[in-house]
């Protein structure tokens, strides 16, 4: 866990299962007290801000327990500014819909079908596999026609 300092407050960096459960729902809150404030919104009651705010931390703890703060800020921002489509309340299901579609992006950015984006060395070793494949497939043509492949890919 880092810690950050933002806008003379402290700001929790890190991720789920690595910060404490009160530290990141309280990011939660400030976070969706910022969203209500940006959509021009009257924030809730207190009990049923807590009430959302613990409902989306343990949505994220059971569907996503790596996801970083910071991914979460970038989601509501792309949200709110209007990436994710129109929409007219802030609401539980609306930020939960963001997250998702936060993390649908980053798996085609990242083309890995995984809980979170390949390091530098998962990437690798995913491409090199792809290449082994492809050269062992070369392996298994006939003389004509690796000659006729090598000229392909010589192009």
């Amino acid at each position: 866990m880092e810690l950050a300092k933002q806008n003379n407050e402290v700001a929790v960096i890190g991720r789920l299962k690595e910060i404490s459960e009160k530290e990141f729902k309280e990011f939660l809150l400030k976070e969706y007290h910022k969203l209500l404030l940006k959509n021009g919104q009257n924030p809730p009651a207190v009990s049923n801000a807590v009430m959302i705010t613990n409902e989306l931390y343990h949505n994220l703890k059971s569907i996503w327990p790596g996801i970083k703060t910071e991914w979460i800020s970038s989601a509501f921002e792309n949200g709110i500014n209007g990436d994710y489509g129109d929409f007219a309340n802030i609401s539980y299901r609306l930020m939960v819909d963001w997250i998702n579609k936060y993390k649908a992006g980053m798996k085609r950015k990242d083309f890995a079908i995984s809980e979170e984006p390949m390091n530098c060395e998962e990437r690798s070793t995913f491409v090199l596999d792809g290449l082994r494949k492809r050269n062992s497939d070369i392996v298994k043509l006939d003389k004509k026609g690796k000659e006729a492949l090598k000229r392909k890919l010589n192009k």
